[in-house]
């Protein structure tokens, strides 16, 4: 039995209670904290200044004004401090989207 909520839907006795969000692309449980690109919009968007309009899993740099090499920088340091993760040097460099860096911060956090 399914139960609408808005845009959520509720799917009881299902493991873990998992809670689909219509409007966002992952998904997060009630036992744990899961990060989606919408929980570091606000720090990229205090970084370059301004309000990111199309935010998603495939937003990267080039398709956001104001976010250069120095800005990055700061992006990473700032998430490294609100997430309490460290970024290994050599995944930074593979990082091709926001999708990415949230699944490496996702990541950092479970170990």
């Amino acid at each position: 039995m399914r139960r609408n909520c808005g845009n959520l839907r509720v799917l009881p006795k299902h493991p873990q209670n998992i809670i689909y969000h219509s409007n966002l692309e992952s998904i997060r449980t009630m036992n744990s904290s899961v990060l989606v690109p919408q929980d570091v919009q606000s720090v990229l968007e205090d970084v370059v200044d301004h309000p990111i309009a199309d935010f998603s899993a495939t937003t990267n740099a080039t398709v956001v004004e104001g976010w250069d090499s120095l800005n990055n920088v700061r992006f990473l340091l700032r998430l490294e401090q609100e997430f309490n993760v460290s970024f290994p040097v050599d995944r930074i460099g593979k990082l091709k989207n926001i999708g990415d860096l949230v699944d490496l911060i996702n990541e950092l956090r479970t170990k």
